[in-house]
């Protein structure tokens, strides 16, 4: 349906039901308000998409041979792995049936004819049972997915060198399972998705390094002072102060990654005091 189309047809609460025919009318009604957006505007959200990628490629290590994308669902990070580390043998996972098809498709060009790829279909770490995979990526599911993949591989986990991850929302229940089974971060990175911070992060087996509740944060980011540090923290605490008045001392872990959060905060501000926190 076209956008004139489709602006006459749908009343401005109907155009939410259909997801593209809403595009079309936004789209028409800028237009003849005369306030289009830009082509530098449109690209933001997916310049900040590639970003995340970024990050999570750079800690892909340029001397791995091999790493597997579990769930690389579009392959972005399958693509961008293929320009950045041009050696790598690439292993994808997906449990989507159609992903294997689109992806190949997508990789049809001569950028990609060197690259080393199979993608498996599949759900979770079992489908590398027979394969020598080195470093493994788990992104864009959330912690207790993450933790759920690993747990059903715990007794292989060790065959692996090094693990990236990048959940969706960080909700303070992957770290402490990583370092119950003897994985700590080594190298971190923090960004901003539209209006949601992201953390990606690549753990070895050992033990954190901090020694106090930072290493449920991201000790890293504290050593390196991030300069989003601060806001992330700030956002952290304001999503999860509803969660403790609801919940009480119902759910211990809510109270200790809101514990450490607020106390990064306080030692923040008592380092910096020109910048009071924010309420």
């Amino acid at each position: 349906m076209g956008a004139r189309k489709a602006a006459r047809h749908f009343g401005k609460r109907d155009w939410r039901l259909l997801p593209r025919a809403g595009v079309a009318v936004r789209r028409h009604r800028d237009r003849r308000r005369g306030r289009d957006r830009g082509a530098a505007d449109r690209a933001q959200p997916v310049l900040a998409v590639m970003s995340r990628f970024e990050d999570i490629a750079s800690l892909v290590p340029r001397d791995a041979r091999s790493v597997a994308d579990i769930g690389y669902d579009h392959g972005y990070l399958i693509r961008r792995l293929a320009r950045t580390h041009p050696n790598l043998r690439i292993v994808g996972v997906e449990r989507q049936a159609h992903a294997a098809e689109r992806l190949r498709r997508r990789m049809a060009s001569r950028r990609y004819r060197q690259a080393r790829v199979d993608l498996v279909h599949g759900d979770g770490l079992e489908p590398l049972a027979t394969r020598d995979v080195q470093i493994i990526v788990l992104s864009g599911l959330d912690e207790r997915r993450i933790v759920q993949i690993l747990n059903r591989s715990l007794p292989h986990l060790s065959r692996f060198r090094r693990m990236v991850l990048c959940p969706v929302v960080t909700r303070g229940i992957l770290r402490p399972y990583l370092r119950s089974i003897g994985w700590a971060a080594v190298d971190e990175r923090l960004g901003r998705l539209r209006e949601r911070f992201y953390q990606a992060y690549a753990v070895e087996p050992g033990a954190p390094s901090s020694t106090n509740d930072r290493w449920l944060i991201g000790p890293g980011l504290f050593d390196e002072r991030h300069p989003l540090l601060r806001e992330f923290l700030f956002d952290l605490k304001r999503s999860y102060d509803p969660l403790i008045h609801h919940y009480g001392d119902g759910r211990g872990h809510i109270r200790q990654f809101h514990a450490s959060v607020s106390q990064a905060l306080q030692t923040m501000d008592a380092a910096a005091p020109q910048r009071p926190l924010l309420s």
